[in-house]
Order: C-alpha cells, then structure tokens, then sequence
C-alpha cells in the first residue's frame, strides 16, 4: 500500500537502545527524507520495586516516589501540583478530581475511571495509561513526553496548545481528540478509532494517522508532517480542494 507522507521527514537516527513496544511496524515502508518514518518510543522504568502508598497521602503539592496504590477513590480533591517519580496506580477513581500541574515521571496508571478529569499544565516523562475510562479530559498546555494509552476509552481529550512528543494511542476508541495549536511530534494510533479529530493550527512532526477514520476532521491546513494512506488522501480531497478554493468536476 502506498503512503502519503505530509510536509518534511525527519532525517535524525533512530538510537536502537530504545524500545518502541510494539510499535516497529509503524515506521515500516513510510517514506520521509530519510526513508523511515519515526515511530514514538517508550522506555519505561521497572516498577517492582514499589512499596504500598495510603490514599491519605495522595494530596495537592506533595512528591511522592516509588509507591504503589491500589483501588483508591480520589473523587473531587484537590490535588493540585502533586509530582509523582515511579509511581503505579491500580484502580483509581478520579471524577472531578483537580490535577492541575499534576507532574508524573515513569508511573503506571491503570483501571482509571474519570467522567471529569483537570490536568491542564500537567507534566508527563514515560508514562502508561491502561484500561481506563475518560469522559472529559482538559489537559491544556500540557507538557507530554512519552506517554502510551493502551486500551482506553476516551470521550473528549483536550489537549490544545500542549507540547507532545512520543505519543501513542493502542487499542483505544476516542470521541473526540483536540489538538489544536498543539505542538506534537511522534504520534500514531494503533488499533485506534477517533471520531473526531481537529489540529486546527497544529504543527505536526511525524504524526502517523493510518488507520484512522475520522468522521470529522478540523484544521485540513495543519496536516503536513502527517503520514496517511493513499485511500485516506483521496477521502480527504475534497475538503483539502474546498480550503484550496479549487472546484472538482467529473
């Protein structure tokens, strides 16, 4: 199958102590100045380390470091500014929950459940999210470097004006993913469906769309640095010769 590559490649090495887990075949057969397009790349810390944390311990503004908390309920608190260094979660409710500038390095979560979830300026390094539930994510003006969703369900995922590099979304359904003005770099979707898409001012580096079929897509004028199939350019055409100003006739 023939790609489409959108605006430059990225010409820079790939370092082979880095593990893509699971997602080589992303950067098969696409071609970029240097042939290869970049595939995100994760290299998360061991976490068996871990001692047991409290949930009472769980508050905004404290650093908390190598512990593990299981099925705790952090439902509506304040939890502003909390910095978490390998850390694991498993089974957290988070419903309303305020995580603003909530700062996470080489953490695990999983079974996160969150209708409303604020982590607007969060900061994320190697980070893995499984098996979770997310109805309205704000994440605004984040900072996400090398973040791995697997098997998530997401509503709507705010990330306008964030800065993202090596970002993957596994086997995960998405109602809507925003963004715009965002900065991003090494992004795919794997197994993934998004039913609505907007890079409205986006500046794509990288960005693996194949596979995905959109019903809505917003910001046709940010795609170069994008990767897609043939079949999805010509889906796109029309809407890319409606912003073009060119009529199409038979």
């Amino acid at each position: 199958m023939v790609q489409l590559r959108c605006g430059r490649g990225d010409s820079a090495p790939r370092d082979p102590r880095r593990s893509t887990r699971g997602l080589d075949s992303v950067a098969k057969s696409s071609p970029s100045k240097s042939g290869v397009l970049r595939a995100p790349e994760f290299d998360p810390a061991p976490l068996d380390h871990l001692e047991s944390g409290l949930d009472t311990e769980v508050r905004a503004g404290e650093r908390l470091d190598s512990l593990r908390f299981v099925d705790v309920d952090l439902s509506g608190a304040p939890l502003a500014g909390l910095d978490l260094t390998e850390c694991e979660f498993l089974g957290v409710e988070l419903d309303g929950a305020d995580l603003r500038g909530f700062r996470a390095i080489d953490s695990r979560f999983e079974r996160v459940n969150a209708p409303v979830l604020k982590v607007a300026r969060s900061q994320f390094r190697e980070v893995r999210i499984e098996g979770s539930r997310f109805g309205s994510a704000e994440a605004y003006d984040a900072g996400w470097e090398a973040v791995h969703f697997i098997g998530c369900k997401i509503g709507y995922l705010n990330l306008r004006s964030a800065i993202i590099t090596n970002m993957a979304f596994t086997d995960c359904t998405i109602d809507e993913l925003d963004l715009g003005g965002a900065t991003v770099s090494r992004l795919a979707f794997p197994g993934t469906q998004v039913h609505t898409l907007d890079i409205t001012g986006a500046r794509l580096d990288n960005v693996d769309l194949r596979g995905l079929e959109p019903r809505v897509l917003n910001g046709i004028e940010s795609l170069a640095g994008s990767v897609m199939t043939e079949e999805q350019f010509a889906w796109i055409a029309p809407l890319l010769a409606t912003h073009l100003g060119v009529s199409l006739t038979a």
